[in-house]
């Protein structure tokens, strides 16, 4: 390459400390293309996982003149889908260069997509693809979940692959010839993987304050409600310390009383959902009410008790006993896996072991917080074993009906995230796919809101993944 990755990726941090958001894909091209890295674009998914846009940097959405890849059937998409890095199968540029897509994530928090072109060896086949990465021929493998829960995908590669890997004949010759092309092309992956690594981190850097970002990343207009959670609520996804995190709430636009809360400190991980008394601003405002003493008191080094308590003094402060909370709180020990939750007039937890195994979490129900009830709250337990799973989740899941009125129900629900998962998803995929199957069980559109947040806890047997 014609400069040392390294020293761009230093080069693109040093300049981009003051750069905007629209500065980005030109500050990103031009360092990338110093290192052999051309015709650059980034890509990011809307608040649905269901499209991916062009950042150009032009316009109020800076995103005037891209191009927009479904994530569902497109190349981009399934790199996307899998946190991979996957090249195309035909050869640009007079036969001399090859494109690549590369997810963009930040720890395991899916961003985008990036697009970049290398310069090909001389006599490497085109058609070797990422062989090394999936073990699957992304130019032929083409296949459709068509699961009975409705979650018709027709992705690219989710289902039986048709095609032959040809990840490790891209090079027939023999000797040292072959072993250098086969280092250049590992370090052609690398040096991709690490610009789409600092591509994270300068998205992540601009976006807290860009309404361009926001802007782009919306397909409809969004209710103020939402606006309010979605600026409270943590990233949807979250892996260290042997755990993994997810979250997904919908509807994304015209969300009301539904939000989710998750934060680590030395080796707890706190977790908590709620559900507040109706649909509209005030509902919204009472969830975010509860959100923000419940993190209060928690910071305060309460007990789970005292935390709900705490929410409850607080709402009732505020709105007197008109408006209420329904909720879990819980924390998980991440060295032991002692769990240990309150339930606050809420679906109970459920847990999901090896597979196959699945329980709801008993506790006595202590009542909505902001009721005034005054009914005792108790402090449950479970000793959870690696690579167990927790759902905890709000009624528009389980209650969303479609066109007959059949609810889509706790038992689909959770068969849902367990044939998904062991699928091969990641955690995080088999959520999107969640929602997707129940917004399309409910035609497009929830009377309710619906909120998941789906914990595993590993114990360090098994490697954090996206």
């Amino acid at each position: 390459m014609a400069m040392d990755s390294a020293a761009s990726l230093v080069a693109l941090m040093q300049a981009s400390h003051t750069a905007t958001l629209e500065e980005l894909p030109g500050m990103i091209a031009r360092h990338a293309a110093a290192a052999g890295m051309y015709d650059t674009a980034v890509f990011v998914v809307d608040l649905r996982e269901t499209v991916l846009r062009q950042l150009t940097g032009e316009g109020p959405g800076a995103g005037d003149g891209g191009q927009e890849f479904t994530v569902h059937g497109s190349l981009p998409g399934q790199a996307y889908q899998r946190v991979d890095l996957l090249a195309e199968p035909q050869p640009r540029g007079g036969g001399l260069r090859r494109r690549w897509w590369v997810a963009v994530t930040d720890g395991v928090e899916r961003l985008g997509v990036l697009r970049a072109d290398t310069d090909m060896d001389g006599d490497m086949d085109v058609t070797a693809d990422t062989g090394a990465d999936t073990g699957a021929d992304t130019g032929t493998a083409v296949g459709t979940d068509t699961g009975t829960d409705g979650d018709t995908d027709g992705d690219m590669g989710t289902g039986t692959d048709t095609g032959t890997d040809t990840g490790t004949a891209a090079n027939t010759g023999t000797g040292t010839d072959s072993d250098s092309h086969g280092d250049s092309d590992a370090a052609v992956r690398q040096d991709l993987r690490d610009l789409a690594s600092m591509v994270a981190l300068l998205l992540l850097s601009k976006r807290s304050f860009s309404d361009s970002f926001a802007r782009l990343v919306r397909t409809e207009p969004m209710n103020v409600a939402a606006e309010m959670q979605w600026n409270l609520t943590p990233p949807p996804a979250y892996a260290g310390h042997d755990a993994t995190v997810g979250a997904v709430m919908e509807p994304a636009y015209q969300v009301g009383g539904d939000a989710f809360d998750y934060a680590v400190a030395g080796h707890t991980l706190h977790l908590s959902v709620f559900d507040a008394l109706g649909h509209d601003t005030t509902a919204g405002i009472t969830a975010s009410v509860a959100v923000a003493a419940c993190r209060n008191a928690r910071r305060q080094n309460a007990s789970l008790s005292e935390i709900s308590a705490q929410v409850e003094a607080t709402l009732i402060q505020q709105f007197g006993t008109s408006r209420y909370v329904t909720g879990v709180l819980a924390d998980l020990d991440l060295e032991t896996g002692r769990l240990t939750w309150v339930n606050r007039g809420h679906h109970l937890p459920v847990l999901i072991r090896g597979n196959r195994w699945t329980t709801e979490l008993a506790c006595p129900p202590a009542g909505p917080m902001g009721a005034d009830l005054r009914l005792p709250v108790t402090e449950a337990t479970e000793q959870l074993q690696p690579g167990d799973r927790l759902l905890l989740y709000t009624d528009g899941v389980v209650e969303a009906r479609d066109a007959r009125g059949r609810q889509f129900g706790r038992d689909r629900f959770v068969d849902f995230v367990l044939r998904h998962h062991s699928g091969g998803h990641t955690l995080h995929e088999t959520l999107r796919r969640l929602m997707a199957a129940v917004l399309d069980h409910h035609d497009g559109r929830l009377d309710d809101d619906a909120t998941v947040l789906l914990t595993e806890w590993r114990c360090a047997q098994q490697e954090l993944t996206p």
